[in-house]
């Protein structure tokens, strides 16, 4: 056990170094929501970017070589503190650890590689991806539409609120205590370079905008769906991409509601 106890020390060293916070937004908008009902209503804007397709490159080589780089030197740093006592039989172990711990960092390293995204590019511009253009716009509506409906509707059911979902180009007159425009400003596919059997996952920036007397509170949300095939989201009536919208919509309607809404 007293030989293992410094592998043990680097792979909790390497795995605690892979922890991030997420850091809390301001609850302004909330407090205020929660002094009485209000009424609020929420526009969907359609300004919006063209779909896009965004190539995403993993050096994999690279973060080998730095994986491995790695654990060699905390590993020796590591094995610096055994029983200096010990003769031979514990030079073996610290090579051995040594060993294991540049196999480690290497798989670890690879397996976290840092993913580079390359600059997107309109949907268009990919032969495999043109038929997809009108199947994404109608998805980006199809998505911001239902999760700013499920916001409305925990809006309604945790307030008590009165409010109504409506679009950027429809007339309204009645006022309101507050009003909460939604856009889905880029929607698109990433994924390696597209071809005819390939594989990508959906992207989605939705912007928010809540308005009430006195303040204003902008915020951004992204949403990265699971991989599908390409032809799987060609068919947005099928079973994968209904699931894939579903999980998009919810998704991002219960992070706008926590970050605009919950106390």
């Amino acid at each position: 056990m007293h030989r293992a106890r410094p592998a043990w020390l680097f792979a909790v060293l390497l795995l605690s170094a892979c922890a991030t916070a997420e850091p809390r937004s301001s609850n302004a908008y909330a407090n205020w929501l929660a002094e009485k009902p209000r009424t609020v209503r929420i526009v969907l804007d359609g300004i919006a970017e063209a779909p896009s397709y965004s190539v995403e490159w993993r050096n994999v080589t690279k973060g080998v070589m730095d994986g491995a780089s790695f654990g060699i030197t905390l590993s020796a740093l590591a094995v610096g503190g055994m029983d200096k006592s010990c003769e031979s039989g514990c030079a073996d172990a610290k090579l051995a650890v040594i060993a294991a711990a540049a196999v480690i960092g290497g798989l670890l390293g690879g397996i976290t590689a840092p993913v580079k995204i390359l600059p997107s590019q309109p949907l268009e511009d990919f032969e495999t991806t043109r038929p997809l253009v009108p199947v994404m716009q109608q998805t980006r509506e199809d998505i911001i539409r239902r999760a700013a409906e499920l916001f409305a509707a925990n809006l309604r059911s945790k307030g008590g609120h009165d409010v109504s979902v409506v679009a950027a180009a429809t007339p309204w007159y009645e006022p309101v205590d507050s009003e909460i425009t939604v856009v889905a400003s880029s929607i698109g596919l990433v994924g390696p370079v597209p071809h005819m059997r390939g594989r990508a996952s959906l992207r989605i920036m939705v912007e928010v905008r809540a308005r009430w007397p006195g303040n204003v509170h902008k915020q951004r949300f992204y949403y990265r769906s699971e991989v599908l095939d390409l032809s799987q989201w060609a068919d947005r009536d099928g079973e994968e991409a209904g699931q894939a919208a579903r999980l998009a919509f919810s998704n991002l309607a219960g992070r706008t509601f926590t970050a605009l809404a919950k106390p």
